[in-house]
C-alpha cells in the first residue's frame, strides 16, 4: 500500500467506521481467501480492492479471476470485470498507485493440483473502469511482497518462482514500463514472506525457504537509495514476537510509523490453505508491529479472537486492522471484512 493511500485508509475509513467499538463492514459478496488486496483514493472517494484467490470449495477450479471493489462512500461492495486470462490465480500480489491497481504475478493451479507461478502484470484503470496488460515480470513469483516507492515504483520482493524461492527484488517503473532488479534480500531464498513498504524502508519477515521445509525467523529491513531506487542496504532485525509464520498479513501505517502483522500459519500450507499433514493448521492468533523509527517491535494483541489465515495483505486504521476474506481455523473459506482490535499498543 502506498503513502497516500495508507494515510487516506486512515483518515476516510476511519470516519466510516465510528459508528460501533467495533463495527461490522460489508462482507465480500462470496467467500474467498488467498486474495489480493489493495486500496486507492480517486476524486476524494477510497475504494479497496479484492482480486481473484479461491473459494469456498477450496479445490483447484475454485480458483478464480473475479475482482470486486469496495466504495467506502456506499459501504458496500460491487464486482468489477474479471481479471484478464483462461483461468484465475492465488496468492498474486496488489498494489495502487496514480488511479490504478497493478495485480503481479500469483500462480495458477491445474487439475492434478500444481501450483505454477506466472510473471502477469495486470492493471486494472479505475478511470476507465478496464484492465490493461503491463510488461511481465521477469521471473514470475507469487507469495511476495509488495510496496510502491516515489509515486513512480512498484517492488516485488522475494517470493515462489517455478524453479522455487527467489531473494530477488523486481522494481517495474510505472512511467517507463519497464521492469529492473535492485539489490535482493540477504539470506536464504524464501516466499510466503510478510511485509511492507513505509517510505523508503522495505520490511521482510519470516517466509518459507521450501515447498515443504521449516519457516525461517529471518527478519530484515531494507533502506532504498534515495538518489538510485535499484540500491537497497539490508539490515538483520531481530526475530519479531510469537513465532515464526507463513502468508502472515501485514500493512502500513504512516501515522505511527509502524509495519503491523497479523496471523499466518507455522507451517508451510498448499494452495487449499492444507499442511503437509492434509490438515488446517491454527493460525497464530498474534498480532504485532514493528516502529521503523525505532526498529523496535511491540505486541499489540496477543490473543486475537477467530484469527483467519492466508489473508496476506491488512488496512490499519484507527479502530484496527481490517481483514477481508481468509480461512478460518476450521478450513471454512469467510466473505468477512471485519476489524481486528489493536489493542493499546502502537497507537
Amino acid at each position: 500500500m502506498n503513502k497516500f493511500a495508507s494515510l487516506v485508509c486512515v483518515l476516510v475509513l476511519s470516519g466510516f467506521l465510528l459508528a460501533a467499538s467495533v463495527p461490522t463492514l460489508d462482507p465480500l459478496p462470496v467467500p474467498v481467501s488467498n486474495n489480493a488486496i489493495a486500496s486507492m483514493k480517486v476524486r476524494g472517494d477510497l475504494y479497496i480492492f479484492s482480486l481473484m484467490g479461491i473459494g469456498e470449495k477450496r479445490s483447484w477450479d475454485a480458483v478464480s479471476n473475479a475482482g470486486y471493489i469496495f466504495d467506502n462512500d456506499t459501504g458496500s461492495w460491487t464486482a468489477i470485470h474479471g481479471v484478464p486470462g483462461t483461468t484465475g490465480r492465488i496468492a498474486a500480489m496488489a498494489a495502487a498507485e496514480n488511479g490504478r491497481v497493478y495485480l503481479a504475478g500469483g500462480a495458477v493451479v491445474d487439475a492434478q493440483g500444481g501450483v505454477t507461478p506466472v510473471p502477469d502484470l495486470n492493471i486494472y484503470a479505475q478511470d476507465a473502469e478496464e484492465w490493461l496488460r503491463g510488461a511481465d515480470l521477469p521471473v514470475g513469483v507469487s507469495n511476495a511482497v509488495i510496496g510502491t516507492y516515489r509515486d513512480r515504483y512498484i517492488y516485488v520482493i522475494g517470493g515462489r518462482s517455478r524453479s522455487g524461492p527467489v531473494s530477488d527484488v523486481q522494481i517495474y517503473d510505472l512511467t517507463n514500463n519497464t521492469w529492473q532488479s535492485a539489490t535482493p534480500v540477504p539470506g536464504a531464498p524464501a516466499f510466503g514472506q510478510a511485509g511492507a513498504i513505509l517510505d523508503d524502508t522495505i520490511v521482510v519477515v519470516d517466509g518459507a525457504t521450501s515447498a515443504t521445509g521449516d519457516i525461517s525467523n529471518a527478519c530484515w529491513m531494507g533502506k532504498i537509495d534515495r538518489k538510485d531506487p535499484l540500491k537497497i542496504s539490508w539490515s538483520k532485525l531481530p526475530p519479531h514476537p510469537g513465532q515464526p509464520g507463513f502468508n502472515i498479513a501485514a500493512g502500513t501505517w504512516e501515522r505511527n510509523d509502524r509495519v503491523y502483522f497479523l496471523g499466518g500459519t507455522p507451517v508451510v500450507t498448499n494452495y487449499k490453505g492444507e499442511g503437509a499433514d492434509g490438515k488446517i493448521p491454527q493460525p497464530s492468533p498474534m498480532s504485532f508491529a514493528l516502529n521503523v523509527k525505532t526498529k523496535a517491535w511491540e505486541v499489540v494483541n496477543p490473543n486475537v479472537d477467530n484469527v483467519t489465515m492466508d489473508n496476506r495483505f491488512l488496512i490499519p486504521t484507527e479502530q484496527g486492522l481490517v481483514l477481508i476474506g481468509g480461512t478460518e481455523a476450521d478450513g471454512k473459506v469467510t466473505r468477512s471484512m471485519r476489524i481486528i482490535p489493536r489493542g493499546k499498543s502502537g497507537r
